[in-house]
Order: structure tokens, then sequence, then C-alpha cells
């Protein structure tokens, strides 16, 4: 499973994606920021646990004791708003960097 550099091949792989990734601008970052601080307060925490925490839903719920289907509505909330704010960004499209196809392997 290691590579020749002594990483394993997952590793590897995350690291070449998050290299591949596009840069984000400060404009891109001002946008996101706006559109958290728009959100709730509740939907702030949904968020924090749910990312920040990696709590599943079940677990966010529990915690800031409110039912499983009010976090799965707040998070979808949050996503469309962060959505609409990348899609805002979009009529000036991030710098891409070239992005190299990796071969699909079949599954043993």
């Amino acid at each position: 499973m290691s590579t020749r550099a002594g990483r394993p091949r997952v590793a590897r792989r995350a690291l070449d994606s998050a290299r591949r990734a596009p840069v984000a601008t400060a404009a891109l970052r001002r946008r996101i920021a706006e559109a958290l601080a728009s959100c709730t307060e509740e939907e702030q925490q949904v968020l924090a646990l749910l990312v920040g925490e990696r709590l599943s839903t079940a677990e966010t719920a529990l915690a800031l004791e409110v039912p499983a289907s009010r976090v799965m509505l707040m998070r979808a909330a949050l996503f469309e708003t962060l959505r609409r704010a990348l899609l805002e960004e979009r009529a000036h499209p991030l710098p891409r960097r070239a992005v190299r196809a990796t071969p699909l392997r079949k599954a043993s």
C-alpha cells in the first residue's frame, strides 16, 4: 500500500487533489464570510459541529437538543446559502491549475 515516497497511496492522492484545487481569491473568501455571517447562530453551530467537529447528523441533533430532521433542514439551508455565494463568484471564474486525468482501475 505504500509508495516510493513512503506515504500511503491515499494520502498521496489527497495531497495531489489539494494541489489541484482552485485557489480561493480574496473576493471569494469575502463572499463566503458574508454568507456565513448572514446565517443564524443556530445554523452556524450546526455547521461547526457537522464540518468542524465531524459529528453525524444524529450526534449534532443530540448536542443541540433538536430533532435530526431539523439539523438536516438547517444543513440544507446552509449549503444552499454557500452555494449561492459561490455561484455569484462564478461570474468571475477562479484560476484553475492544469488537471491531469487519473486512470480508473478495476476494483479487486
